[in-house]
Parts: structure tokens; C-alpha cells; sequence
């Protein structure tokens, strides 16, 4: 229903209004009752409100009543106004409002009067035109798309968003029905006027639009093409297009040409002189004036130029100007003003612009300096700028780069000076006459402080005696083996690290630790990524779970009892790895009640009988790890603590790491009929492997070539491959002489010797790498280092490392590219490393990385030689 159709519609309006009806809301409220109760509303009035109701009108049906005394608007009579300017239902759609609005004084009622007699023609004209039924949302969203679309590129996401809005809320006060929309889309948005409405509602559109079209043609654009380009650009006139492009050249974004127009991002400098005077506070403050400053050049307060410059950012389109393409730098990386200014080529007027426009969160961490070098944002002469910067702060010696602050020097003193262990005091005045020599300016104070900055050191340990060595192993490496020790297997025990070192030799080996005290070191170091249940106590003690010392000795003397002092010592030795001499010295101390003449007995306590009947309920199979006994007591009964003598009561040997059924005399009886006795097997639990009669039979089975391992923990026996296939023991020694007799001293991996594989009667087998692996990390003579997922073996009798073998393959080559050396790594060896973990291992050597060419060299005198060819 039209509301302007409706008789007695305006007095109506009236009547209620008197009343104190000011709103749309209140009035769709009204009920038949209330407008009966209303004075001076008649039956006709009270029609008249009633189909008001049915209307849906979005204006303000009272706007025109509203002004301080009440008075009414509605002056003009609107069929008066139409026949004076003849318009019709059938020409209207042909006139626009803004045309008619500069020859007319035209008040709201006149103005809505003619949108609702234009909307009601084009109804009428666009209606039932399509040949299959479609619902108005559909037409509604087309005609949307269809105007929206050829400048869809041009708009941000929030003035699309606010677009589409307004665009459905015009449209949506017509009632379609079943519109062809591809037919009568342009007549029915032109009728509309949707590009005025618009407009109106976001005023600069058009130049914003006019600007991203420029920019996105990325060259001189003639008026020509200029004028053909746009034709498909809704909000853009061609009669307008020359008062736009006036606008955008006046703004500096944009420059006549020879042939047309060009935008440009203007330099900050630029555009605050085509601002003129109305920039000129932002001008002052970005020449390095303060607030005080320019409030006494205008005898204001600072508070008020504070709010004039917050006003005037306001109007700057900083993201436009040129110099806005260091924000993310600005924002991103911590580099003094100076530096800043040197690396980007720009002065304080410009660094000033960029402080004063760019959003840093102060909660976040900045990236270094160096880390902007190598993060490929950065052009050539950039990086050789910032380069020059940063070499600023290092000295270089025999090609190396250290860094002149008390970390760097430290680094480089411990690797000079203990590659070989050496006290702390030797260590200490041989640092400072390093910093005597080359004249550095670093105290590093007395020998405490100094000691607390060699704590922080990675690559060092400390060792027993206040000695320490350099220690270059990779931090990866280390965590892996870390994370390898089954601290679970001394469950609520009080142990030495020497018993790590006992349990796990091959892993000891592989990341050089030689003794307790460097291990315990170690593990400090990385405590962070230890079990809450291992607490590293004084050097070189551990506990796992809680453990008590004292119980821990009585429990062991009423299990051996009687027994001598030096069997005691000697067992409890073994067992928890606390040297013999500290045992006799320090802890036999707390057993002297039960001694008499050098010889230990206690009797064996009274055990609850509820505690054995529970444990031998639980107690069903012939080994145990002991941490999986706590853990399903303590889930049936509750937590609890056992010595171990009471597993002797329940038929049970007890061991380090767990118990045995009494059915087999020694431990590695039970490990051969359950494991190595069978032609296949796999080990079901890996802390077997840090077992000590476990691990020593495996590695000699495997040194002996009685059994391979053919896949992860999973084993086959010699005698297994012989039956099936008719291969020898002595057939594999010769595949294996062969394999070290070509490769000599060279490093190697699977990848180089496979051809020798593939040409053996192995290569029936169809076994993967790991076996051919297994077989040479026996060898006798061979090293090897696990790098990555691949092993890499060398016939020597040194140990070598990642960084020693990365330094031999780049000496090979003198200098190398870092992504060829990715490649080549990959391609020849089978390692897989990152560009991030290759350049870690660099500085662990003295080859000399250049992160602007992104080249390795096996020195600095090379680098310096290719710099002078």
C-alpha cells in the first residue's frame, strides 16, 4: 500500500502528533482502542492510521512537524506541483530529482511524493517481465552484483559492505515481481538514482574509486583511455571526470603527463606543501618541534595543538604516501633513528612521519637487526647498508666475527681457550688478557660475575672441580637424546648421572658427554624440558619420583643382609651409580647402627600382609618395569611405596629398573628366550634399551651379526636370513669390506652405497636402509652421527660432528651458494636441512656466511679474495 495514496493521510498525522505520537514506533503501537480515545479523530483519521499501519516506511512520518513551536510544513499541494511540471506516471522515470530540485523549492513531502509516484512507474513497467517465477530477494541481490561489480577491484571491504547496504535499502522499498533483471537492471538503478543516493551517503566515493583505478594501472593512462576505461566504472560521470581528476592532481596523488595522467604516491614532503598552510602544525612537528614548542609560536597550550595535530591526521591518507612502504620495518624491527634513516635512505622529516602515523603494539617483541637482514625484505644496497651496521659492533680475528659485548667474547674465549678442559680461575685471567690485547673496553668484573655469564653460555660445561670445555654439539641433537633417557625406569630413586652414563652409552657417545658432572650440566642446562618427576639435585645426583637416601640404603641392606662394607658399596654402586669412594665415605655413614666389624645386617621389617596379598594380586607375569607397578597399584589401591626386598617375598629378583620372576637365575636368560631366541622379533617397550643386560646383549648380537634390525625396533636373526635366502654371515662382512674399502675415509649415508647394495645378494632381501644402517653402525673402525633422519658414517678414529662435516664439504668448494648447498646436501647425502639450521651450524665454525649474497665461505680470506677478483 502507498502511504501517498492514502486519503486524510497528512491530518491524520496530525491529529496524532497533537496527541504526543512523535515517532513511527509509537504510532504502529497504536491500537483501534487508543486511536478511539484520541480527540478530534474522526472515523476517517482512524482509517487513515490504520492502513498508515500496513505501510512499510522507513522515513520519518513526523519529520515535518518537529521544530520548537509544533507548527507544520506541508504547505505545497502536490498535484499542483506535478502539473506545474508536468510530471506523470509516464514520463517520470525519465526525470531526475536533482535536476528538478535546482529549478524548484522542494520540501520533504514533495520530495517523497515524487520517489513514491516514480517507484510506483517503475513497478508498473518492470514487473511480470520475466518468463520464470523469481523472488524479490533474488532480483533484489542481482541488481545489487550488477552495480557492484565492475567496481568491486576499487572498493575497500568496508565500503563494499556499506554499499550493499544502502543499495538493498532503496531496493528493498519496491515490491518486485518476477523482473527480467538482465533487461531492465539499468533502467531500474538509474530511475532509483542510486549513484546519487550514494553519494550523498559516502560523499568522496567516486575520487577513491577514480584513485585505485589509476594506481592499479601502474603506468602513464592517456584521457583516452581514460575516458573508455571508466565507462564501466559505476559512481564515476564522465561530466565529472575532469573535476575528479582536478581534486586527486591538487592532492599530489596524481600528475599530468604528456599524453594524460600518472598517479604516484607522494613523498610525505610533497604532500604537506599542497596542504599548505592547513598542514602547518603536522609540518613543524615532523621538522622535530615539540607540543610546547609550537604552542608558544601560537600562544596556545600544548593541549590544544595536541588536538589541532589529532584533527589533521585525521585528513592524511598515510597509507598512500611513499614513504609508508617502511611501516611494516618501522613497526616490525627494533633499529635506532640513525640506523634506520641510514639503511632506508630517508631523513628525520620522514622517520618523524612514520613514528607519528605507525600502530606499534609495545606488548610485542621486536626482531633484531640481524633478523631483518636475513629476511629477504630488504634490497641489495639496503642490506649492504644494514650490514655495514652490524659488522660495526664485531671484531674479527683469524676469520672469525665476534661480537663486542661480554657474550660474544665469552663465546669465542671458550672455544679458543677449552676445546681442552681447563679450571675456571686459568679460563678467567686468560679472558681478560684476551681483552687487554685487542684493546676491547669490556670488564666482566670479578670472577663471580663473570661466572655467571659463562653459565649462560650453550656451548660450554662445567665439569667436577670448577673445571670447564667447550661444548659445540647442536642443540637439536641434544634435546633428542634428552628426550631419549627413560627417566621413568629409577622411579622414586635417588641416582647419579653416572648411572645415565652407564645406561646409555651409544647416546652418551653420540652427543660427547665423558662424565656424571658434564651430564648432570647438560641436563641443567635443559631442565625445561625435563619430567616434573626428575629433580636435579647438588652435582652429579638426581631424584626420580620422591626417594629418600636413608630409606634408600636400609631398603638395599635388608635385601642383601648380611653383607660386607665393600659389597654394600660396591652394590649400591652399581645399582644407582654413586662412586664407590663417595658410598664409603659419605653414605655409609647413615647404616653405622646396623654394623658390626666391617659387616652390615638388618633383619627384614614386618610387611603388612594386606600390602602383599595386593601386590601379589597385581604381580601376574614375569617381568615388570618397576614405575608400572606404583602406577596400577596406586589406580587399585591407592598411592604407596615398596622396598625392595618385599619383591623377594613375592618371587621377584629386583633390579635398577625393575623385577624378574625367580624363575630365571639371571636377567639375560630371560631376555634371550623372550627376544633374541626367536628368528623375529620387537622390542615392545623401549626403556628396555636403557636396561644394562638388555642393551649389552642387543649391542653385541648385533656387533656379531646375529640379528639386524630390519625396521624401527624391529628385529631379524642372522640365522633366519640364512635359511630363507642362503646368505652367510661371511657373504655380509665382504658386502661390508667392500662398502669401506670404496668409501674409504669419506663421509657417507645409505644414498652413496646403495649401488653396492643393489649389485649384492642383500638387495633380495627388500630390506629399507635401516638394516644396511644397523649392520655398519657395528663395524668396528666406522664412526657415525645421526643428522637429521639421515646417518652419515666416516671410517676414523676421531669423533666428528654436523659442523666438522658441514666445514669439509664447503672446503671442498671454497664457496658455495646456501641454497646450492641445500640441494647438494639433499641430492648427495639424503640431509635434509633448512637454510636456518645450516646457518646455526656455521657459527659453530669458522666458515663465514654473507647474508646479503646468501653465500658460504670456508674463511673470511676467501670471501675477501672473491671481493677483490
Amino acid at each position: 500500500m502507498d502511504f501517498f495514496n492514502i486519503p486524510q493521510a497528512e491530518n491524520a498525522l496530525k491529529a496524532v502528533y497533537k496527541f504526543g505520537i512523535d515517532t513511527n514506533e509509537k504510532l504502529m503501537d497504536l491500537t483501534l482502542d487508543d486511536l478511539m480515545n484520541i480527540k478530534g479523530l474522526g472515523k476517517k483519521k482512524i482509517e487513515a492510521i490504520l492502513k498508515i499501519q500496513q505501510c512499510q516506511i522507513k522515513s520519518d512520518l513526523f519529520n515535518d512537524f518537529k521544530n520548537d513551536k509544533g507548527k507544520c510544513y506541508y504547505t505545497t499541494n502536490v498535484e499542483v506541483f506535478f502539473s506545474k511540471n508536468n510530471i506523470n506516471e509516464d514520463n517520470i522515470l525519465s526525470i531526475k530529482l536533482d535536476e528538478l530540485e535546482k529549478n524548484n523549492k522542494m520540501n520533504n513531502k514533495l520530495i517523497n511524493s515524487f520517489n513514491g509516484l516514480k517507484r510506483k512507474s517503475l513497478i508498473k513497467k518492470v514487473n511480470y517481465t520475466s518468463s520464470s517465477p523469481i523472488k524479490k530477494e533474488e532480483v533484489v541481490s542481482k541488481l545489487k552484483d550488477n552495480f557492484l561489480n565492475p567496481i568491486r577491484n576499487y572498493l575497500l571491504e568496508e565500503e563494499y559492505v556499506n554499499l550493499s547496504r544502502y543499495i538493498k535499502e532503496e531496493l528493498d522499498l519496491l515490491d518486485f515481481t518476477d523482473v527480467d533483471v538482465d533487461m531492465y537492471s539499468e533502467l531500474i538503478m538509474d530511475s532509483l538514482e542510486i549513484e546519487k543516493v550514494l553519494q550523498d551517503k559516502i560523499p568522496d566515493i567516486s575520487l577513491k574509486i577514480l584513485s585505485r583505478y589509476l594506481k592499479k594501472q601502474h603506468r602513464e593512462v592517456s584521457f583516452f583511455q581514460l575516458s573508455k576505461g571508466i565507462d564501466k566504472l559505476n559512481l564515476i560521470e564522465k561530466d565529472n571526470l575532469m573535476p575528479l581528476i582536478n581534486d586527486l592532481v591538487n592532492s599530489g596523488f596524481v600528475i599530468f603527463t604528456s599524453q594524460g595522467v600518472k598517479y604516484q604516491n607522494p613523498y610525505i614532503r610533497e604532500y604537506i606543501d599542497v596542504l599548505g598552510y592547513k598542514a602547518d602544525i603536522l609540518d613543524k612537528r615532523l621538522k622535530g618541534k615539540t607540543l610546547e614548542e609550537i604552542g608558544e609560536d601560537y600562544q596556545v597550550t600544548r593541549e590544544r595543538i595536541r588536538q589541532k595535530e589529532r584533527n589533521l591526521k585525521k585528513i592524511i591518507p598515510y597509507k598512500e604516501i611513499f614513504e609508508w612502504k617502511y611501516s611494516e620495518f618501522f613497526e616490525k624491527y627494533e633499529l635506532s633513528p640513525e640506523v634506520f634513516c641510514k639503511v632506508f635512505d630517508i631523513g628525520n622529516y620522514e622517520y618523524n612521519f612514520l613514528k607519528m602515523f605507525s600502530n606499534i603494539d609495545k606488548r610485542a617483541k621486536k626482531h633484531t637487526a640481524e633478523e631483518l637482514l636475513d629476511s629477504g625484505l630488504l634490497s641489495r644496497k639496503e642490506k649492504e647498508s644494514l650490514l655495514e651496521f652490524l659488522n660495526e659492533g664485531y671484531l674479527i680475528i683469524e676469520n672469525k666475527k665476534i661480537k663486542k659485548n661480554r657474550v660474544g667474547i665469552i663465546n669465542y674465549c671458550i672455544e679458543l681457550f677449552a676445546k681442552e678442559e681447563i679450571s675456571f680461575n686459568d679460563f678467567y685471567n686468560l679472558v681478560n688478557d684476551f681483552t687487554k690485547q685487542y684493546h676491547l673496553d669490556i670488564d666482566f668484573g670479578n670472577e663471580r660475575a663473570m661466572e655467571g655469564i659463562i653459565s649462560r653460555a650453550s656451548s660450554l660445561l662445567w665439569k667436577y672441580g670448577k673445571k670447564l670445555r667447550y661444548y659445540p654439539i647442536d642443540e637439536d641433537k641434544v634435546i633428542e637424546a634428552i628426550k631419549g633417557i627413560s627417566f621413568s625406569n629409577y622411579y622414586n630413586s635417588e641416582i647419579s648421572a653416572k648411572k645415565l652414563l652407564d645406561d646409555y652409552p651409544v647416546l652418551m657417545q653420540e652427543i660427547d658427554i665423558n662424565d656424571e658432572y658434564e651430564l648432570h650440566n647438560l641436563l641443567k642446562k635443559y631442565e625445561s624440558i625435563l619430567s616434573e618427576e626428575v629433580i636435579l639435585k647438588r652435582m652429579p645426583l638426581l631424584e626420580v619420583g620422591s626417594a629418600s637416601r636413608e630409606e634408600q640404603l636400609l631398603d638395599l641392606l635388608i635385601e642383601m643382609s648380611p653383607v660386607s662394607k665393600e659389597d654394600f658399596a660396591l652394590e649400591y654402586s652399581r645399582k644407582y651409580g654413586v662412586s664407590i669412594q663417595t658410598v664409603k665415605a659419605n653414605y655409609l655413614k647413615l647404616l653405622v647402627e646396623y654394623e658390626q666389624q666391617d659387616i652390615y645386617n638388618a633383619d627384614t621389617p614386618i610387611i603388612e600382609k594386606e600390602v602383599l596379598k595386593n601386590l601379589k594380586g597385581i604381580l601376574t607375569e614375569q617381568f615388570y618395569f618397576k614405575k608400572d607397578i606404583y602406577l596400577r597399584y596406586e589406580k587399585r589401591f591407592g598411592k604407596a611405596k615398596f622396598p625392595d626386598y618385599i619383591f623377594n617375598e613375592l618371587g621377584y629378583k629386583p633390579f635398577s629398573e625393575f623385577i624378574l620372576s625367580n624363575e630365571y637365575n639371571r636377567a639375560d636368560y630371560y631376555f634371550e628366550e623372550n627376544y633374541f631366541s626367536k628368528d623375529l622379533f620387537e622390542i615392545d617397550d623401549v626403556r628396555l634399551l636403557s636396561t644394562g643386560s638388555f642393551r649389552n646383549l642387543i649391542s653385541e648380537k648385533v656387533r656379531n651379526l646375529d640379528i639386524f634390525e630390519y625396521d624401527c625396533y624391529k628385529y631379524i636373526s642372522m640365522d633366519k636370513i640364512t635359511s630363507h635366502t642362503g646368505i652367510t654371515k661371511k657373504q655380509i662382512l665382504e658386502i661390508v669390506s667392500d662398502i669401506t674399502e670404496q668409501m674409504n675415509d669419506k663421509y657417507f649415508s645409505y644414498l652413496m652405497i646403495e649401488h653396492i647394495v643393489e649389485n649384492s645378494k642383500l638387495n633380495n632381501l627388500g630390506f629399507d636402509a635401516i638394516f644396511y644402517e644397523s649392520i655398519l653402525k657395528g663395524v668396528e673402525g666406522l664412526r657415525y652421527q645421526n643428522m637429521g633422519t639421515t646417518t652419515i658414517f666416516r671410517k676414523t678414529k676421531d669423533k666428528f660432528y654436523s659442523y666438522t662435516f658441514l666445514e669439509e664439504i664447503v672446503s671442498k668448494f671454497k664457496s658455495i651458494d646456501i641454497f646450492d648447498l641445500i640441494d647438494y646436501l639433499e641430492d648427495y647425502y639424503g640431509i635434509v636441512w633448512s637454510k636456518e639450521k645450516i646457518i646455526s651450524i656455521i657459527e659453530q665454525t669458522s666458515l663465514y656466511y654473507h647474508p646479503v649474497m646468501e653465500m658460504i665461505y670456508q674463511d673470511l680470506d676467501e670471501f675477501y679474495e672473491m671481493m677483490e677478483d
